[in-house]
């Protein structure tokens, strides 16, 4: 009994944590091949429809990229955080590294926590007439808490 009063604490932990790594996510480009200077164009768009609307772009689009698993250093779109944060025991494939690696110093406030992200682009969703099947992608965050439980959150993020 006393074990379970400790559940609605690690819930509120893990939603801040998931809340926080989401926004996290959320705040970057949409893939690495979108336009960095504020989105004046978009990954998998037609150069020449995009120019005719007066919109500076080069002359070929480059195609967006599919969501891998990768050796970034650094945060530069939504795929690199693909992967398990935290102790690599709680990790089951993907470890990409601890928890301070992907949300630094807060990460002493979540001890035993693990955090997994999946990126896929996700069609099915959203009703579209472009077809384009990568406009949305979904994001899947699961906070592990231990033995308190995993809480998952889902967001997506749009090619605009």
């Amino acid at each position: 009994m006393f074990a379970k009063s400790a559940n609605p604490h690690y819930e509120a932990r893990a939603a801040a944590l998931g809340q926080a790594v989401m926004n996290q996510i959320l705040a970057r480009p949409f893939d690495i091949k979108s336009d960095p200077d504020g989105s004046r164009w978009r990954c998998d768009e037609d150069a020449e429809a995009v120019q005719k609307l007066g919109i500076l772009s080069p002359n070929s689009i480059p195609a967006c990229s599919s969501p891998l698993v990768a050796d970034a250093k650094s945060f530069n779109a939504v795929e690199d955080y693909m992967g398990c944060w935290g102790a690599e025991s709680a990790c089951n494939a993907d470890y990409r590294g601890s928890l301070a690696k992907l949300v630094g110093n807060e990460s002493h406030d979540y001890p035993n926590f693990s955090v997994d992200i999946h990126v896929t682009y996700d069609k099915a969703t959203f009703p579209d007439t472009t077809n384009n099947d990568r406009l949305y992608k979904r994001i899947d965050v699961t906070v592990d808490t231990g033995k308190f439980g995993r809480y998952d959150f889902t967001a997506y993020r749009s090619n605009f």
